[in-house]
């Protein structure tokens, strides 16, 4: 038996060493980014880790999801938050109390976002060779999205769980396939895209009848036994306990407002997702803005385009083209979906990357991932009032979502000659319109920065009045170190600000100024210099009024010394 282990072990290495090394570098690196890293950086502090921490705190009160209130997707998560939490509070405080939570949540997401990588490298291997599969694996590795999103989101368990059912279905390991449908949908409702794919592909084996998987066979109905036993076993103690909680969850996917969309622009909602009512009441209103958009007829045109696809397959049994499908078939949804949030672009990377695993793909990929982060953190944190910057956005990843269906559509048919040189040039095209929009805009959004910054600006007093009345030329000397960093941004083009230190030679500072400004602060540099400069240049310029503002004093000297 040791031996057997041995001998299979060995094979596992010399077969796929190249991808385990892989696999061991990018799981310490997600592991030391959960512990030294944070999402958002230094432009803000904030990921939907808080917001689990918040509901999973309703335990400390005798509160449970499900139990006692409504969570806006599946059980699955929610539990695992309590869980986490739960065993977060046995550990003592750090310096910042979410160290824990955090920490735990991010080790329980961690299998999934290092099989996600395994099972992209194990679909590769089913469509490419070796060495291409290898290239999907570390084109994935080294996307900046996805490791972003499972610092912060929990995103990557159900994209596990959607990718794992497409390999088994693959293996037709139908009854498993059926388990891990279940368990993702149970996490997100995303992953019941493959559902029809199940069908099909473990119906009739005989290609050459069009439709003949339309009849039951065993192996679909232990996927259907399989998907349907999992998702009532997780679901099934909370439809028992308060079923009306579960299809409030439910409920609430079909009954939000838009947010993030084509859809949400035409509507004139410029804000993020949105989920209106109490969660502790069953029966809530979701919407938090009206729509007049035709919904019925949006759901049956994109019902028919995707039927209309589905019904073209000519076989099932290609893994690419299976795969093709079920990137098309997510990139209809989100084009049809009312809402979209930033996080959600790891699905269509995992999809990018498998079918599209060269220069085009990591283009449109960066594409993607340049208008995620100018909408996820530009927008709603650094420019929360600049709508146009948010139009842009959605309508880029619109397009380039639109521009994949077309491309994963293309490979799903079998038709990869089809406008082969219009597509071959599409993804440049759209960098080239990226650029043309980040060229357009960013001087207008300088302005706008620094008109914000310019309001919340500490010293905003003493800048105000420096920019009305200095000379330009003026020497500005601070005894408020921190003053010189808030004032610089806004007063180096036309004057000279320096930070005065214990045994600077005023006369030499000031020598071919007419004009000097002195501003102080209660600081300690202040109390070591402040009143010896202040009568240096009381001497030599004359007695100068002060000028009292919020952070400041301010002294203006002129006529010479």
């Amino acid at each position: 038996m040791t031996d057997q282990l041995s001998r299979t072990a060995r094979r596992i290495v010399d077969e796929h060493g190249e991808f385990l090394l892989l696999v061991l570098l990018f799981t310490a690196f997600r592991v030391l980014a959960l512990i030294l890293l944070r999402p958002g950086g230094f432009i803000y502090d904030y990921s939907d880790y808080h917001f689990f921490e918040s509901f999973a705190a309703f335990s400390d009160e005798g509160f449970y999801p499900f139990v006692h209130y409504w969570m806006e997707y599946p059980p699955l998560f929610p539990w695992m938050a309590v869980i986490a939490y739960r065993a977060a509070l046995h550990f003592p405080l750090w310096t910042d109390p979410r160290l824990a939570f955090y920490s735990l949540v991010g080790m329980e997401l961690l299998p999934f976002e290092v099989g996600t990588l395994v099972l992209l490298y194990l679909l590769a291997r089913r469509i490419y060779k070796q060495t291409i599969a290898l290239r999907v694996a570390w084109i994935y590795a080294l996307l900046f999205v996805p490791l972003y999103t499972w610092t912060g989101w929990f995103d990557t368990m159900p994209l596990f769980f959607l990718l794992a059912t497409i390999y088994l279905l693959l293996d037709r390991r139908a009854l498993f396939a059926g388990v891990a449908l279940g368990i993702g949908f149970m996490s997100k409702v995303t992953p019941l895209l493959v559902f029809p794919v199940g069908w099909a592909v473990l119906g009739t084996a005989r290609d050459d009848l069009r439709l003949a998987w339309l009849r039951p066979t065993r192996r679909t109905v232990r996927f259907v036994a399989g998907f349907l036993g999992t998702s009532l076993a997780i679901a099934g103690p909370f439809l028992w306990r308060n079923p009306a909680l579960l299809l409030a969850s439910f409920r609430s996917m079909f009954g939000r407002s838009s947010w993030e969309t084509v859809w949400a622009l035409l509507d004139g909602y410029y804000g993020y997702g949105l989920l209106g009512g109490n969660r502790f009441d069953p029966h809530p209103t979701f919407a938090t803005h009206p729509t007049r958009l035709p919904w019925p007829a949006i759901t049956i045109a994109f019902g028919l385009l995707y039927l209309a696809l589905f019904l073209r397959a000519r076989t099932w049994s290609e893994p690419k083209r299976l795969v093709a499908f079920v990137g098309t078939s997510l990139c209809l949804f989100l084009l049809y979906s009312k809402g979209y949030s930033p996080q959600f672009l790891i699905w269509v990377l995992a999809f990018l990357v498998l079918l599209l695993p060269g220069f085009r793909g990591v283009l449109y990929a960066l594409l993607l991932s340049g208008a995620n982060i100018v909408e996820w953190v530009f927008y709603f944190i650094v420019f929360p009032h600049e709508h146009t910057l948010l139009a842009a956005a959605v309508l880029l990843r619109t397009a380039l979502i639109a521009a994949l269906a077309v491309e994963f559509g293309v490979q799903y048919l079998g038709q990869a000659s089809t406008f082969a040189r219009a597509r071959k040039w599409t993804a440049t095209a759209f960098a080239l319109l990226a650029l043309g929009l980040f060229v357009v805009g960013i001087p207008h959004l300088t302005t706008v920065y620094a008109t914000a910054r310019l309001q919340a600006n500490p010293y905003r007093g003493a800048l105000t009045r420096l920019q009305a009345r200095a000379t330009p030329g003026s020497l500005i000397l601070l005894t408020d170190d921190a003053a010189y960093r808030d004032l610089y941004p806004f007063l180096w083009r036309e004057d000279h600000l320096r930070v005065l230190r214990a045994g600077n030679d005023l006369g030499g500072l000031t020598g071919g100024h007419d004009e000097v400004w002195l501003l102080r602060g209660e600081t300690p540099l202040d109390a070591a210099v402040g009143d010896e400069a202040q009568r240096w240049l009381d001497h030599c310029y004359g007695p100068a009024p002060k000028t009292q503002t919020k952070q400041s004093v301010l002294r203006r000297y002129t006529g010479g010394c």
